[in-house]
């Protein structure tokens, strides 16, 4: 329990440090903001309680996934401006959830990594 409680604390504050650092510097904040500092403490957590070949799979489908996340990412800067932050985001995750869903489809018909 306390291991559980560790690993939501220290994602916790590097997401508030992230935030601070972008507000002082916004073009490091975006290099920090998609560092992939929490994916290395995933496969780190991951690689403590699971085998190797598991979390080979979960970084798979992680480079698989990127391509939604950088479409989220793009249309949030193009609607910004234009819809405001809500609508924006509501859009741009509208977007991204249609393409999670096609490719976790294309994936399951390619039967890739099964």
């Amino acid at each position: 329990m306390l291991y559980l409680l560790f690993k939501f604390l220290l994602s916790g504050a590097i997401v508030v440090g992230v935030t601070l650092f972008a507000q002082i510097h916004p073009k490091w904040g975006g290099v920090v903001a998609v560092a992939p500092i929490i994916s290395t403490l995933a496969i780190i957590f991951l690689s403590q309680e699971t085998t190797a070949m598991e979390v080979q799979k979960v970084i798979a489908y992680s480079v698989c996934y990127m391509l939604p996340t950088t479409i989220f990412l793009v249309l949030m800067y193009l609607l910004l401006d234009r819809y405001g932050l809500p609508m924006s985001m509501f859009g741009s995750y509208l977007v991204w959830i249609v393409m999670i869903l096609v490719m976790q489809k294309g994936l399951e018909i390619s039967n890739w990594m099964s």
